[in-house]
Order: structure tokens, then sequence, then C-alpha cells
């Protein structure tokens, strides 16, 4: 197992496309390093690496996939990757990461994966700033506790964002994203929803879901119209009137094992867990009525 790698390792190797340093015991990175500048794939994950300098990746010009999971590093400086203009995908998964500098990911034009899972980020307002390509954005198993709009790119296709602390979702934070798919909201704190929080793009791609199992949530008829919405996509399937909006969704969930206890809607793309609104009555009039229950979806 290797805890360093000596200085002039790289000299003669400067041709060099892939470096695998993989699961050893690297508490820094050689400056040896620079000379590679045809390196497209560095992968040191599990390592013990805490610090990160952009004179590392530097000369790395033609670097396009950096894998860093599993090491101990606690901060993401500004610009560590500036001069890798090429760079598509970059794994931190499993780190410490408590803060991200401003900047840290500024102008990768290219980047179109970005893992950031399992660390402790709190604030993700300055990750995905000028990424104008990124697909795919892992940041669960974090400390976030809210999501805000303009905090993701508009190519974003799938986030990844469960078992966070997440409460509050701000209205229209996925409504410029014309491009999303699927959004993983899994077992955070989320006690209620507004629709408008889940408010899409009128130019969508596809027709994303929204996975929010494992939420707790007060039932108190404020999250109704995820239940309306589930009916109206049973009623268009079954051609019924769906007048009883509880006992018909019921009955249907008894004859079809298509949806168990789920429903599908494609109105608003929600693939969620409905467990708690039969306590509420579905009118069009009547005044939510409140109750001190709480459910997990």
């Amino acid at each position: 197992m290797l805890k360093t790698i000596p200085e002039n390792v790289f000299v003669h190797t400067p041709s060099l496309v892939h470096l695998a340093v993989n699961h050893n015991a690297l508490k820094r990175l050689p400056e040896s390093l620079e000379t590679l500048g045809h390196l497209e794939l560095l992968d040191l994950n599990n390592n013990d690496l805490s610090t990160l300098k952009k004179e590392h990746f530097a000369q790395m010009m033609s670097l396009r996939i950096l894998k860093l999971n599993f090491n101990s590093i606690v901060h993401l400086p500004k610009d560590f990757l500036n001069q890798n203009a090429n760079i598509e995908e970059i794994y931190l998964e499993g780190n410490r990461i408590e803060t991200i500098q401003y900047g840290a990911f500024l102008n990768l034009l290219t980047l179109r994966i970005l893992d950031l899972s399992r660390n402790k980020i709190q604030n993700i307002s300055l990750v995905t700033n000028n990424l104008p390509s990124l697909a795919y954005l892992f940041l669960n198993d974090n400390n976030l506790t809210r999501i805000d709009r303009w905090r993701f790119s508009p190519a974003t296709q799938v986030l990844f964002l469960q078992n966070n602390r997440i409460r509050f979702i701000e209205p229209g934070t996925f409504k410029q994203l014309s491009q999303l798919q699927l959004v993983h909201l899994e077992h955070n704190s989320l006690r209620t929803i507004s629709p408008y929080a889940l408010q899409l793009s009128q130019h969508l791609v596809y027709r994303p879901q929204f996975y929010l199992a494992g939420n707790v949530v007060g039932c108190d008829c404020h999250m109704e119209w995820i239940l309306k919405v589930c009916c109206q996509f049973v009623n268009s399937l079954l051609r019924n009137s769906c007048l009883h909006l509880q006992e018909e969704c019921i009955s249907v969930w008894k004859r079809m094992a298509l949806f168990y206890s789920r429903c599908f809607s494609p109105f608003i793309g929600v693939c969620i867990d409905l467990h708690c609104f039969f306590a509420c009555r579905s009118t069009t009039t009547a005044t939510p009525r409140h109750t001190s229950q709480t459910y997990t979806f």
C-alpha cells in the first residue's frame, strides 16, 4: 500500500492517459503529476487525501474524469479545477466536505456528472454555478435543509437529494429544468409540499418523476392536491366518474397490482406513496380539515 509517490516517477511517462492509484494511503499528491498533460482519467479513490490545490491539476489539460471518492477532503477551494476545461465527470463521494468556496467549479462548461454524496454539505448555493452541461448531480446523504430556486443547471436530468434534512422546497425550483427526468427526495424532513414547489417547465422533454417516500407529513389536507392528481390519472385509465376520491382510489389499488400503495401521475410526474390522505374529504368548496396525525410516505 503506497503512502507516498516518488517525485520523479512520472518523468518518463508524459503521454500517460489513465492513472489509477486507488486503495492506497496517500496523504498528498506528488508534484510530478503536473507533468501529465495528456492524462484523461485520474483515479485517486480510497486514499487519505485531505487537501486539494489547483497546482495539482493545472497542467492536466486533457483530464476528463477525476475520481476522489472516499478520501478525507474537508474543503473545496476556489478554482481548483479552473484549468481543466475538458473535464466531464467529478466524483467526491464519501469525503468530509463541509465548505465549498465560491467558484470551486467555475467555468467547467463540459461537466456532466458531479458526485458530492455522503459528505457534510449544508448549502448548495455555491455548488452548481456556471455549469451549463451538468446533467447528473449527486447530493444525497448530506446535511441540506432547504432547496432554493436557481440552484440547478438548466441541463439537469437527474437530482439525487435523498437522505438529507430538507424541510423546504422553494416554489419554482424545478420550473426552468426542461430536461428533468428524475428527482430523488426520499427520507428528508418534508412535512408539507406546495404544488408550486414541484411546478415544472412548459417545455419538458421527458415526464419527470419525484420520489418522496420516507418523509413524515402532517395530514392536514394541504397536501390533498397529490391525491386529486392521482385520482385524475386513475379516472383517465378506467374512464370512471371518480366522484368519491377516497373510495375510488382505494378500490383501484385493490384491483390493480400496478398501483400497490403508489400512485403515478402524468400531470406533475409525481411517483409517491400515499398513506395519509384518505383522512381528508375531497371537495372543492369545503375548508380543509386539519388533524393532529402524522404519517410517513
